[in-house]
């Protein structure tokens, strides 16, 4: 009985901690998008609107970008979205198809 109950309260630690982790992660990066020198979202190029920060390293800030000429959304270096999903993104907005030489 004694067991289950530490089973019990160990895996509601475990949920708390996970839980904690999460909220110290979403101040630290709402506290770096307050830092940030693109904290009021301008537009860039005429064209890119910066959506809110994803993440910061030691040189460079990743912004989740909406794009006013195209009117969709991509987030800048994500791994996940390639250049070719990102191209056929384009062709579909646009009605072409870019041949790249």
């Amino acid at each position: 009985m004694l067991v289950k109950e530490d089973k019990e309260i160990q895996m509601e630690l475990e949920r708390l901690d996970r839980e904690r982790n999460l909220h110290i992660r979403e101040i630290k990066r709402i506290s770096n998008e307050d830092a940030s020198r693109f904290k009021d979202h301008p537009l860039l190029n005429e064209r890119y609107l910066l959506l809110n920060l994803l993440g910061k390293g030691g040189f460079s800030e990743v912004h989740k970008v909406g794009c006013s000429f195209l009117d969709f959304t991509f987030s800048c270096f994500n791994k996940v979205v390639r250049f070719h999903h990102k191209r056929n993104m384009i062709n579909k907005k646009l009605d072409i198809d870019i041949v790249y030489f």
